[in-house]
This record gives C-alpha cells, sequence and structure tokens, in this order.
C-alpha cells in the first residue's frame, strides 16, 4: 500500500511542463522505479528521444511506470508491443480503429498482474493489444499511470532481447477513429 501512496504523492506534484523535455508527443512520462528498504524511487526515465516518425526510450529497466495525462475522460490506454517494428505500419491518422489490426475490438489482452504490483505487458506479432482501462491505471488528477511489471511473450515467458516495439494508442475522444494527437510509436531499448 505504501507503494502506491508514493507514486501517487509524486505524479500529484508533476505537470507535464515540470518534465516537457522528458515527455513523448502524445504525453507520455517514462519513470524507473525500484523498492530500496520499503521505500520506492521513482525517476523520469532520461532515455526519450521524440522525433516526428518514431520516439525512442532507451536505458528501460523492467519495472517501469507509464504515465498519460489525465486531462479528458477516455477509456483506456491500449498498447501494441511486439518484437518487430513492422507493427508501425498498421495505422495513421484518419483510419478507424477498426482497420487496425492490433486495435480491432477483441484484440486486448487482459494483462495480468494487479495495478499495486505492475501488469505485464505482453508482446503481440501485431495482432492483439494490452488494454488498461481506468480500473487497471493509478488515477490522479494530472496522471493515469500503468505499473510494469516485466515484458513478455504472449504465452508468458520472460522476452530477453535488447528492444521492442510498441504503439500507444488512446482514442481520446471515443469516437474509435485515429485523430491526430491519439497515437505514438516507440522504438524501446533496455
Amino acid at each position: 500500500m505504501s507503494r502506491i501512496i508514493l507514486i501517487i504523492l509524486f505524479l500529484s506534484s508533476c505537470t507535464t511542463n515540470n518534465h516537457t523535455r522528458d515527455v513523448s508527443k502524445i504525453g507520455l512520462v517514462f519513470f524507473s522505479f525500484k523498492l530500496h528498504k520499503n521505500k520506492m524511487e521513482l525517476k523520469p526515465i532520461k532515455g526519450l528521444k521524440v522525433s516526428e516518425n518514431r520516439s525512442r526510450v532507451s536505458k528501460i529497466r523492467t519495472p517501469f511506470v507509464i504515465s498519460s495525462p489525465n486531462k479528458s475522460d477516455f477509456k483506456a490506454v491500449q498498447i501494441c508491443a511486439s518484437e518487430y517494428d513492422s507493427i508501425f505500419t498498421q495505422i495513421s491518422v484518419g483510419v478507424s480503429i477498426d482497420n487496425v489490426p492490433c486495435f480491432v475490438q477483441g484484440t486486448g489482452m487482459a494483462a495480468s498482474g494487479n495495478k499495486l504490483g505492475g501488469w505485464n505487458l505482453f508482446l503481440a506479432k501485431g495482432n492483439a493489444h494490452n488494454y488498461f482501462p481506468k480500473a487497471r491505471t493509478i488515477n490522479t488528477k494530472n496522471f493515469r499511470t500503468i505499473m510494469v511489471r516485466s515484458v513478455l511473450h504472449r504465452r508468458g515467458n520472460k522476452y530477453k532481447k535488447k528492444k521492442f516495439y510498441m504503439i500507444v494508442m488512446i482514442d481520446k475522444n471515443s469516437n474509435r477513429v485515429v485523430d491526430q494527437g491519439e497515437y505514438e510509436l516507440f522504438h524501446m531499448s533496455f
């Protein structure tokens, strides 16, 4: 319980303006955390490089935290993660979400874990996504936060390679269309 309180206190004091160099195009902030003598150390990951085509997050370690601004009443944060960057060709502005193979209704994987201890982030081959509705996130006035405890293959074994790729989708206006500012491509490396 103290872990959740520390994260909420830290994130409540943050705004995206205080961390502008560490914020992605759609407002995501990545943190690393570790427990040390029952105290949590939470630090922004400095390896975020934002570009027009895709953003890179380097020096990431599990467990880590993904926080998104809590500015609208969107239903969920959806993350398509894969060991292949070919997933990036699936999505573009103006496309119906039902035409993006990894985000089609019915392809959401229920994450294993819990919001206090963290969730497993599952990798798929572009045909499924990790679904994090509000009930699976830590919510504060400014942020919705997902604690990721490990990155796993879809069948549950630990992912051991040095990089993976993610599409993070937040349908902010719930219109089931990919609008500008609702998704971002990430190249993640450990």
